[in-house]
């Protein structure tokens, strides 16, 4: 047997070997179950980066000496030299985070060969690896409940992921072990084979590596799976071994950039659209992509060039007219955004995307034609639920119109109750969350960073609040200004900082600079040589803790709007982004605007001096002294500028792109008013709410 080989050829408490181009890791330290000490971490990571470069290594197995344990969590008997400190203890902390960075940058397929016990830390490390086998005899568990530990976000979420929220639940509330069997079918292993069959399994897959040249194919396919399942982070990372494994996969290189563009690293979603397309000069999907990317940038014009390419090549592809469609309408140009969307209908008459994107752009009469299209398209049984979603948002659009209101609210809740079920949304995940960040502000209030401590780049300016609240005016008001750039909705707050605002267990001054070294490097990508930069992403607000103790130098500017209005402009909306699932349900919507209230009253009550509470309302009732007031909250020069936000040229990417393009105008908010008797009471407890 391999292992039993390498251990008695080798010692040391880490031991390795390459076997016909498979790289053997092996935890060797028997009596102690395998238990990982610093150093056992250190070397691993060591090792995997070593393999990981070489190209003569095709796959990395990782196991543990012995027939006792794979990996039996750490080594307590180490705690008294390695833990002694709060130093000691971020120490021994990076050096895990060390390996499991190392581990999940690996290009090459891992397999973790488990016999025995994988408890805690071994466990994390087994679910890093890319196959787990295991013997009959293995046992799975963290016993953090038992032993009044806590684990880090990241790792509870990589288990969630694995195995879902249920069974993740049952592994942490109860801290017992699990059979193998019981792992299998919760997908913890993928296979489970008699002891002395476990390294015949694993032959069996070093053999499919190294003869099976498709075996790229199966990391990419896995890819896109992770994608679907929203882990993008694990997407990317199957598709790196994809492309690691066949240089010239041009689909793979496409499908990264998917993925980390739904992360936000558009940058590097950019290089990887563009190499697919150096591979493969007419593949017009990357043409697409590489498009939909510029125009997040904001660069329109190269996006049309791509888009244009995109038709060169495939010039029936009627969801590049679509998008063309939408730069026109970001840039306000509504009848050239509507020639792209009447075109792309007619190549596929029943696009329902480009329907509902159409009833956006235009105004309607009782006699519209769209009107009895879209009827036709609604009435049939094989459409997908995703179309029979827009259809019912664009019917809702054209009957509130054309007054019809009895029409466009039945639409209108049919849309949402389908788009509810798709994103099978529940309320309980956002309440939890909003409990875990208000734990942690303590100590972002211990861990704030000094301002003379930090390297100076663009300033942000963090517009945030509810969405539909008005961000989106006062983004254009702002970025009005020539010392400003205004930025959109970025994700990198979210990205970076929801393992810091959720777990105070990760709460460093190390992390939160690292937060914010990481935040500023997007933000500079953005900045287009100015000194401010707008971040607009509403949901912002659940970061003020982290955004004051990183960024102290950020302006933070909290929207506010009548709370009727703002849930019925929530409700009323399709949005394309998955992220707002509470806006689909009335009740939802309510109940959580009523935490968000909640979650702002806190965090005003300690932030106070640096929060500038905006209220869209007097806004629009007396423009100039509000905008006034507000740049001089900015501390930046008056620019007149400021009060004409409609004649602002940055492209609008939001669902507002229609009213901020027109002069400031009041009584907006008063529009729900006339769906109130349908809403049979559903906002009365938000009538009580100030702002």
């Amino acid at each position: 047997m391999i292992v039993k080989d390498i251990v008695e050829r080798g010692s040391g408490p880490l031991l390795s070997e390459v076997h016909e181009k498979i790289a053997w890791i092996v935890f060797n330290n028997p009596q102690r179950m395998n238990a990982m000490s610093q150093e056992m971490w250190d070397n691993a990571a060591s090792l995997l980066d070593k393999y990981g470069s070489n190209p003569e290594v095709r796959a990395i197995v990782l196991t543990g000496a012995g027939e006792r344990a794979f990996v039996a969590g750490a080594d307590i008997s180490k705690f008294e030299t390695e833990r002694t400190s709060a130093e000691a203890m971020a120490s021994y902390n990076q050096s895990v985070a060390n390996f499991h960075d190392s581990l999940n940058s690996i290009t090459k397929p891992t397999i973790a060969r488990v016999n025995g016990y994988c408890i805690g830390g071994g466990l994390a490390i087994a679910i890093g690896c890319d196959i787990r086998i295991c013997s009959e005899k293995s046992t799975f568990g963290v016993p953090a409940a038992k032993l009044g530990i806590g684990y880090k976000a990241k790792g509870i979420m990589e288990l969630e992921r694995l195995v879902g929220p249920a069974f993740t639940a049952e592994i942490f509330y109860t801290g017992r072990q699990f059979s193998s069997e019981e792992a299998k079918g919760m997908r913890l292993v993928n296979h489970v084979v008699s002891e002395d069959k476990l390294d015949e399994a694993i032959s069996a897959y070093e053999k499919a590596v190294w003869i099976q040249p498709d075996y790229a194919e199966a990391h990419n396919n896995m890819g896109i799976a992770l994608k679907k399942q929203e882990r993008f982070e694990d997407a990317v990372q199957c598709y790196r071994k994809a492309v690691g494994i066949s240089p010239d996969y041009y689909d793979a290189y496409n499908n990264m950039g998917i993925a980390l563009q739904d992360l936000g690293r558009l940058n590097e979603a950019l290089d990887a659209y563009t190499e697919s397309i150096r591979i493969e000069p007419n593949y017009f999907r990357a043409y697409h992509n590489l498009g939909g990317v510029l125009q997040e940038l904001d660069r329109l014009d190269e996006a049309m060039d791509a888009f244009k390419k995109v038709l060169a090549i495939k010039p029936d592809y009627e969801v590049a007219y679509n998008n063309i469609g939408g730069v026109m309408m970001s840039q306000g140009k509504r009848d050239k955004a509507i020639e792209g969307y009447k075109k792309a209908i007619e190549l596929k008459p029943d696009f329902a995307e480009a329907h509902r994107n159409l009833s956006m752009a235009q105004n309607y009469t009782k006699d519209s034609k769209h009107l009895d299209t879209v009827k036709s398209l609604i009435g049939k049984n094989d459409i997908s639920l995703d179309d029979r979603c827009s259809l019912s948002f664009t019917l809702a659009r054209i009957y509130d119109d054309i007054g019809e209101l009895d029409k466009a609210y039945f639409y209108l809740s049919e849309g949402n109750k389908l788009r509810k079920s798709i994103l099978n949304y529940t309320i309980d995940k956002d309440i939890r969350l909003f409990h875990e960040v208000k734990n942690t502000q303590p100590f972002f209030l211990k861990n704030s960073l000094n301002i003379d401590e930090v390297i100076i780049g663009p300033t942000p300016i963090f517009i945030l609040g509810m969405p539909r609240s008005g961000t989106t005016l006062i983004e254009q008001i702002i970025s009005s200004h020539s010392m400003v750039t205004g930025a959109g909705e970025l994700v990198y707050a979210a990205s970076y900082g929801l393992g810091l605002a959720s777990n105070s267990a990760n709460i460093t001054k190390k992390n939160i600079l690292e937060f914010r070294e990481k935040y500023l490097a997007q933000l500079s990508i953005r900045a287009k040589n100015k000194p401010f930069v707008t971040d607009k992403m509403p949901h912002n607000f659940l970061y003020i803790p982290l955004i004051c103790s990183a960024l102290p130098e950020a302006k933070i500017i909290h929207v506010q709007r009548d709370p009727m209005a703002t849930c019925w402009s929530n409700y009323k909306q399709y949005f394309f982004k998955k992220g707002l699932g509470y806006s689909y349900d009335l009740k939802d919507v309510v109940k959580y605007y009523k935490i968000y209230k909640e979650l702002m009253n806190q965090w005003i009550t300690f932030y106070d001096t640096k929060i500038y509470n905006l209220d869209y309302e007097k806004l629009t009732a007396k423009q100039e002294a509000e905008t006034r007031s507000l740049i001089n909250y900015l501390g930046i020069n008056w620019e007149d500028e400021c009060l004409a936000p409609h004649k602002n040229k940055r492209a609008i990417q939001t669902a507002s792109v229609s009213q901020v393009k027109q002069k400031v105008y009041k009584n907006s908010s008063q529009a729900w008013l006339k769906y109130e008797p349908f809403l049979n009471g559903a906002f009365d407890q938000l009538k009580s709410i100030t702002k």
